[in-house]
């Protein structure tokens, strides 16, 4: 497969999981998964081949076809589920965010709660 073949695979496998988490980040060419900005998860089209990069576990996976990196991603966005250790320690201090961005992130994590609970929105 192509480059380009393999990007409109992603793009269909990912864009369909934006509820989750997922988003494309178009300066980059890659898809990032994680709440308010994060990128615990990050998938792209190297070398021919599909990548997954983990932040979590610091590991790059690479995988020959969609249906295998559909495989992978399950159990690995259920792991990241909701927000990073980090963004919820900012959350919970003292540190005054504005109404709208606390609104928008917490609009986000109930979006994903839904997605993953299989809830309507």
């Amino acid at each position: 497969m192509t480059d380009s073949e393999l990007n409109g695979d992603l793009a269909a496998l990912l864009g369909p999981r934006s509820a989750l988490g997922w988003r494309w980040e178009a300066a980059d060419g890659i898809w990032c998964f994680g709440l308010a900005g994060a990128a615990l998860l990050v998938a792209n089209v190297d070398g021919g081949r599909l990548h997954l990069f983990d932040h979590d576990a610091d590991e790059d996976l690479y995988f020959e076809t969609i249906d295998q990196l559909a495989a992978a991603l399950s159990a690995r966005e259920r792991a990241r589920r909701g927000f990073t250790p980090l963004q919820r320690e900012i959350l919970e201090s003292d540190i005054e965010l504005d109404g709208e961005t606390l609104a928008r992130y917490h609009a986000e994590l109930a979006e994903q709660d839904r997605a993953f609970d299989g809830r309507p929105a």
